[in-house]
């Protein structure tokens, strides 16, 4: 858990914080949380490799905070983001995935193989099509030409 400093003050609190998928803005709190989180990661929380791919065109993540109360009272919050980040999953200062990484990297290199075949298989269908629409288009001119032959 990462405390909010200072701490917020008690009327500042709701008895619960609203759902996020309620719709509308979010609540004070959570709004809070997620600005440290991204002033934490303007001033440099991630290291040079997960910074770089952030950076990068096409390099966007999705963020998300998480308003938690520890045993002793303090508040504070979670951080997350989705899927990779920098090409890995754990990344310090931040949640964990939900899923058992070991489990997943089990069945995920056979998994990519078949993606990687289907995709060359829909490639090359693409390049099949790309020919004969361009000899569909020289018989049709070849049709008109005759037809045109036979009209005169």
């Amino acid at each position: 858990m990462i405390p909010l400093s200072p701490p917020p003050a008690s009327h500042e609190l709701p008895a619960r914080l609203p759902s996020p998928f309620a719709g509308g803005a979010p609540h004070p709190v959570a709004r809070r949380a997620a600005d440290a989180l991204v002033a934490r990661l303007r001033g440099g929380l991630l290291d040079a490799e997960a910074a770089r791919a952030l950076a990068a065109p096409g390099g966007g993540k999705m963020f998300g905070v998480l308003v938690v109360r520890d045993p002793d009272g303090r508040l504070g919050y979670l951080a997350a983001f989705s899927g990779m980040l920098g090409g890995r999953w754990l990344v310090d200062g931040f949640a964990p995935p939900l899923f058992d990484a070991a489990a997943r990297d089990a069945f995920w290199p056979d998994g990519e193989a078949e993606l990687r075949a289907r995709q060359d298989a829909i490639d090359a269908a693409a390049a099949v099509a790309v020919a004969a629409r361009a000899e569909l288009a020289v018989l049709r001119a070849g049709h008109a030409a005759a037809l045109a032959a036979l009209r005169a």
